[in-house]
């Protein structure tokens, strides 16, 4: 999934890479991203990588928050979505979280 002028590789073997327009660290990809991740979402110029442990992790412009992911969202989680300016994730009760 491409986000605006950037986009985050779908994982192989575990670990996100990015390109592209890195003027908002979008391409910074954390650290964390780096091994078990399962899916990816690209906003527009934010993105989100989901772990196998059901953890989000976000990276990129963040002035509205939409990168930093809330307590809520560091476990449980069974899919994410990065939009223009908020995220969305789903847990595994059914109940979605905003930011």
């Amino acid at each position: 999934p491409a986000g605006a002028r950037h986009s985050p590789a779908p994982p192989k073997k575990g670990k996100v890479i990015a390109w592209g327009d890195n003027t908002s660290g979008q391409t910074n990809v954390r650290p964390e991203a780096a091994a078990d991740i399962t899916a990816i979402s690209s906003g527009g110029f934010h993105s989100l990588a989901l772990t196998k442990q059901g953890k989000v992790i976000g990276w990129g412009y963040d002035t509205s928050g939409q990168a930093t992911v809330p307590k809520e969202a560091t476990s449980d989680i069974t899919a994410i979505s990065a939009g223009g300016r908020h995220s969305l994730a789903l847990t595994k009760d059914g109940k979605v979280i905003a930011w």
